[in-house]
């Protein structure tokens, strides 16, 4: 320790105090200017586009194909569309394959004075017209015909006659005596008679114990068709429609959110079971009947598919487009092949946008024949890794007894039907039906494909549909100061290998060459500048530009504006201050040494013993395959690793670092921020998305002080616990789950668990666009709240 003094004289002093005050008055005047750019930059920012008007779509057939997917067990009828639009940001695409023919004119039957609890009916079939039409259904609102009882023999085949009178009127229950009607067979109702000729007959009111009489209510003498029984239902879930208040539903019918439907004879019975007046208004009540008609919910599927494109901003454009109808599983054989070929296909592109505070829509209603023919079969797996080898096993019908030479070859086209890739297969000569298999590799990107394999002359022999999941990119280790990066690029848990790239940061410093171990090295050129702010990484591969957007933020200095104007009287108070010549004093200061740094030790731990410590902590906790937080794993090698007799203490940072490395090798699993080792897969015969949705509930579970059962000890659910003395059952949603049909027990709950919030909407949004036995099971099942949905992050959401 020194001690010793130091004296400045009045003039070094004041010197000192001017250049002082001009600094913190630059400080505070520069600050003051970037906070107002930045508040500039935000505005523009944050101004969007509008519209240009009213948006306008049109849309033609451009061609079909049937793909075989899932190793060519299954089918997918697959259509293309040409289309163009005009103030559009998105455009949907509604594919479905009837198999009944769908109805090809509408009738409004005439209420008079027989309608009961009807509203402002007229206005509601105003309404209902207006969006028959805009929805495409009709091509105009005359095609809406209205008819009276009298005439409902002369409806045509295969239409639909929509009924609003609120209860079903008597007549349409009175025998046709009429010997002349084309068709006629017997003493038949009228009701009969029109579901004899394929009539859908779309119901709005009550359940048919009553009957309606002009200006009066009765009950019918001779009882109902046993088509017409009905069971109360009370539905009121997340609303399809502007009414979602269903009152019945047909005994043996199936319903759609609140629209119950059943077959009889040849047609089919919707209804939206409510009187008309339960609509809050007449423009609702006419979108609501209008959708549902258009929509035909009640007739049977062969399959369906939809998706939605977004256009960039609001200009005009068009484009070719790919429906791919797999939402239904659909045998690939011959039988349902050759049954396509009868069935009837429809195709609906839609449109919608904002143009102040109205939103306007845009429909076409395409209707086509669906023609299959393949002269061959195609089998391969649904999901392929790039570059990796997928094997193919195809067919060929060469049509022939004798020896032809045959000189196939595969196109790899998009969605759209834009070539990705060829790929020659080899000449030989067949006969009859040659089959032969190829190992292909797919150097593509993320998405839809379909590969066909084709003759020398490009007619098609086969073809199938296949995914490309997610390519992952992502940082692995940044060093700004020393220019170098290191990213880790995977699919579907999969390293991927042999890949040409070329990656640049912000647009500069160009790198290309072939990564392998699913790593690519990247390296500044020496004299580059220090990136400060956001980092873009570009890399080009597999056709497409993957961005990687890291964030390297400068110190910055922020001081409020409002601090100015104090900065400036500060600096006139220190200039006064410093004028004023203050007497000669001593001044002492001490020095004290540096104090030593804390030293860390480079320390190598085996890939075993780390991966030990995920069932020392389980085992520890008495659990059994639970994945572990960062942190879990942090405290677990903690207690469980020792270095020279000394526990092994690591920085978070370090640990997070060290389990992506382990994942990107593959011996780890991440799901939602879980790490699990890969081998436990196995072990459990459970997915890693199984067990981490486990996980979360078991920490609700604990942390809420209930009662529940271990992984795989029940036999009547996943896990079967007690919330408030009441006994539930919780089913897992994933593929490894041992429940695949949701068990339902009396007096008490069924949650179906989802691993966060977003594969719970997607569920429920894809459930509601499927007509399956299991999905009407399950619809009817959740509208009487004997099954619920949870999201495993916020449990207590659906269970409290």
């Amino acid at each position: 320790m020194k001690v010793g003094r130091f004296r400045l004289s009045g003039r070094q002093e004041l010197f000192i105090a001017i250049i002082a005050a001009v600094v913190i008055v630059c400080v505070g005047l520069f600050a003051y200017v970037a906070h107002e750019i930045s508040v500039i930059g935000a505005q523009a920012q944050n101004q969007t586009p509008q519209a240009g008007g009213p948006p306008s779509i049109g849309a033609i057939m451009a061609g079909q194909d049937l793909l075989s997917y899932n190793n060519g067990a299954d089918m997918a009828p697959y259509a293309l569309v040409d289309y163009t639009y005009k103030n559009a940001s998105s455009i949907g695409f509604n594919g479905t394959i009837f198999k009944v023919r769908p109805p090809g004119k509408v009738y409004l039957l005439y209420y008079g004075n027989q309608c009961y609890s009807c509203g402002q009916i007229n206005e509601v079939v105003s309404n209902l017209t207006t969006y028959l039409n805009a929805y495409g259904f009709v091509n105009s609102t005359y095609d809406v015909v209205t008819v009276d009882p009298g005439n409902l023999t002369r409806i045509t085949n295969d239409s639909v006659l929509i009924v609003l009178n609120g209860v079903l009127p008597r007549y349409m229950l009175n025998p046709v005596n009429s010997t002349e009607l084309s068709g006629y067979h017997g003493n038949q109702t009228m009701l009969a008679y029109l579901l004899s000729k394929s009539t859908s007959v779309f119901y709005v009111g009550q359940n048919f114990s009553r009957v309606l009489l002009p200006g009066s209510i009765v009950i019918p003498a001779g009882g109902i068709p046993g088509y017409l029984a009905t069971v109360p239902l009370l539905y009121n879930q997340s609303p399809v429609y502007y009414n979602n208040q269903a009152t019945f539903q047909f005994v043996n019918g199936s319903t759609y959110g609140p629209i119950a439907y059943i077959k009889a004879g040849n047609g089919y019975i919707a209804s939206f079971s409510n009187y008309l007046g339960s609509w809050k208004s007449p423009a609702e009540a006419g979108a609501d009947i209008a959708r549902a008609v258009s929509g035909l919910v009640w007739l049977p599927r062969a399959a369906s598919g939809s998706s939605t494109v977004q256009t960039k901003g609001y200009a005009s454009g068009g484009a070719p487009y790919g429906v791919i109808m797999d939402g239904i599983p659909l045998a690939y054989n011959y039988s349902n092949e050759l049954a396509l070929n009868g069935y009837y296909g429809r195709i609906v592109v839609s449109t919608k946008s904002q143009v102040g505070r109205t939103l306007y829509y845009d429909y076409k209603d395409i209707r086509y024949t669906p023609a299959a023919a393949p002269n061959g079969t195609m089998a391969m797996q649904s999901n392929v890794t790039p570059n990796v080898p997928a094997q193919l096993s195809m067919e060929v019908f060469t049509g022939s007894k004798g020896l032809v030479e045959v000189a196939p070859h595969l196109t790899v086209y998009d969605q759209n039907m834009s070539p990705k890739q060829s790929i020659y297969v080899s000449n030989f000569n067949a006969s009859g039906n040659f089959t032969f298999f190829k190992n292909v590799q797919f150097a593509l990107g993320q998405g839809r494909y379909i590969v066909k394999l084709q003759a020398f002359n490009n007619s098609e022999f086969a073809a199938s549909t296949f995914t490309v999941p997610n390519v992952s990119v992502y940082l692995k280790y940044a060093n700004y100061s020393s220019g170098s990066f290191l990213f880790g690029i995977s699919s579907a848990g999969q390293q991927l290998n042999g890949i040409n790239y070329t990656i640049k940061l912000n647009g500069l410093y160009g790198q290309s060459g072939t990564f392998y171990n699913g790593t690519i090295n990247y390296t500044l050129p020496k004299g580059a500048p220090v990136v400060y702010g956001n980092a873009t990484f570009e890399i080009l591969m597999l056709s497409n530009d993957y961005r990687y957007i890291a964030s390297n933020p400068p110190t910055v200095i922020h001081i409020d504006k409002e601090y100015i104007e104090i900065a400036i009287v500060l600096a006139v108070v220190i200039m006064l201050v410093t004028l004023v010549k203050s007497p000669t004093r001593d001044e002492f200061y001490i020095d004290v040494p540096n104090l030593p740094e804390q030293k860390s030790i480079p320390i190598k731990m085996k890939l075993d013993t780390v991966l030990g410590v995920f069932d020392k902590q389980n085992l520890y906790f008495h659990w059994k395959y639970m994945p572990l937080t960062s942190d879990e794993v942090r405290v677990a090698i903690a207690n469980n690793i020792r270095y020279n007799s000394m526990p092994v203490s690591l920085t978070l940072n370090n640990v997070e670092m060290m389990l992506d490395q382990m994942a990107g090798a593959g011996h780890l699993l991440m799901v939602d921020g879980l790490y699990a080792p890969k081998s436990w897969e196995q072990q459990s015969g459970h997915d890693a998305a199984y067990l981490a949705t486990f996980k979360k509930l078991r920490v609700y579970f604990v942390t809420h002080a209930y009662v529940f059962t271990e992984l795989d000890s029940s036999s009547l659910a996943d896990i079967v616990a007690t919330f408030h003395g009441e006994r539930a059952y919780i089913v897992i949603h994933s593929k490894t789950s041992k429940f695949k049909r949701m068990p339902v027990y009396q007096d008490a709950t069924t949650y179906l668990a989802f691993l966060n919030a977003e594969e719970m909407d997607e569920f429920r949004e894809s459930l509601y666009r499927r007509h399956s036995k299991v999905a009407e099971e399950l619809k009817l099942n959740l509208s009487s709240g004997s099954l619920k949905l949870i999201d495993a992050d916020d449990a207590g959401k659906g269970i409290g």
